[in-house]
């Protein structure tokens, strides 16, 4: 598969999007829910940007401080925003969905650049190529994927229309890669040049693309892989097929493992062969899983949990013959429909099913506390050993001497 010449692409479905160098919480003695805002309605997916993320409320833009969760700033918006969809940032520029359309927002002037409404509401999240961004819009029974010039009027470059949802897009070498029905389509990123290929059931979720292979779900709760040709259409007799379960989520490929979740619980499969490695019942319809390598490899998904609640779940999953440790971080009384996002300092970014945002950490070492424990530690373990000694004098002079 042939590369991109020079081209950049953000916020699509692959190792570069979801999977993270920083160091995040992963045992709860030592995670902090460090701040969350309050309820509220119309609530897009939360953003991270330099040491802040950017939160979607209402027709608005929230720019809340990593550290304390103060709002920094608000930026109006034409319309109100999508809450089902992510935006993207490129460079200093948030290219944010709206409920028909998208809009671009310059963060070093807190200025709107671009607006440009569709004939209908926006189906999926946005995603960057250089100059180009992409996403769907629903417009009754059909479906139209653009490609959009991010320049003032956002004209379209090309597009792609069926009777069929379309997923958010994932990318490899050259092509745009979505679901359309029981399609994968492959779009050459430039001129928008087709491939269809059939696999024969719906695809549910958004695909996840590797170096070598793309991998997604479907409605038969099948997850499968195929490889691309450098043409865009599928290598002979590579499409694979493994049972994961009904609802199964969009797939995470990293290190020869793919996790999905599903209604039977997490399934960890070998992601060469599609065989199943590990099924973790107790972690069952989780919300689509990311993962950080800044203490180890650590997957994250949100499932419900007991009392109607939902637990953030960590699994430790180092491969090989170890058995994949799981730690429940913390619990939330609603998460249906929640989005998520990581900042490189590895705070993680939850907006709940009702439009909540919680940053949560790991809990930070204060040094001067430490010091105050070692000093008092050294003194208990002096205070004993004089103690001993006491003792064994006291014995010493009661003894009989001959």
């Amino acid at each position: 598969m042939s590369s991109m010449a020079g081209a950049e692409s953000l916020g699509f479905r692959n190792e570069a999007a979801l999977v993270h160098e920083a160091k995040t919480a992963y045992d709860n003695k030592y995670t902090n829910i460090q701040w969350n805002t309050e309820a509220a309605e119309n609530v897009g997916a939360p953003i991270a940007y330099a040491e802040s993320v950017l939160v979607p409320i209402g027709s608005s833009i929230f720019r809340y401080a990593e550290e304390n969760g103060f709002k920094e700033a608000e930026i109006k918006l034409p319309e109100q925003v999508c809450d089902g969809y992510s935006g993207v940032m490129s460079g200093t520029t948030l290219i944010q969905p709206t409920q028909s359309g998208i809009c671009t927002v310059d963060f070093t002037t807190a200025e709107i650049t671009s607006h440009r409404s569709f004939d209908g509401n926006v189906d999926s999240d946005v995603a960057v190529i250089d100059d180009m961004a992409y996403f769907s819009v629903k417009k009754g029974e059909d479906e139209t994927f653009y490609c959009v010039e991010l320049s003032a009027e956002l004209p379209v470059l090309w597009e792609y229309t069926a009777q069929a949802d379309i997923t958010s897009p994932t990318v490899q070498g050259d092509f745009v890669i979505f679901g359309a029905g029981d399609k994968l389509v492959t779009a050459h990123y430039t001129d928008g040049s087709i491939v269809e290929i059939s696999v024969g059931d719906f695809i549910t979720s958004t695909p996840f693309a590797s170096q070598y292979a793309v991998f997604f779900t479907t409605e038969g709760g099948n997850t499968i892989k195929l490889r691309l040709n450098d043409n865009g259409t599928m290598e002979e007799d590579t499409l694979v097929t493994c049972e994961t379960g009904a609802h199964s989520s969009a797939p995470l490929a990293h290190n020869n493992r793919l996790y999905v979740t599903s209604e039977s619980g997490l399934h960890i499969l070998d992601s060469i062969n599609m065989e199943r490695i590990k099924l973790l019942p107790d972690i069952a319809s989780g919300s689509d899983p990311f993962l950080t390598r800044g203490n180890g490899p650590r997957i994250y998904t949100v499932a419900p949990y007991e009392g109607g609640r939902w637990a953030l779940y960590c699994v430790y999953d180092p491969g090989e013959d170890v058995e994949p440790q799981t730690e429940i971080l913390a619990v939330m009384e609603n998460y249906e429909g929640g989005r998520s996002a990581v900042s490189d300092a590895g705070t993680m970014y939850f907006r709940d099913g009702i439009g909540r945002v919680y940053a949560l950490t790991a809990v930070g070492y204060n040094i001067v506390t430490i010091i105050i424990r070692l000093v008092i530690m050294v003194l208990l373990i002096a205070g004993v050993f004089l103690w001993i000694r006491m003792v064994g004098k006291r014995r010493a002079a009661n003894d009989y001497r001959y």
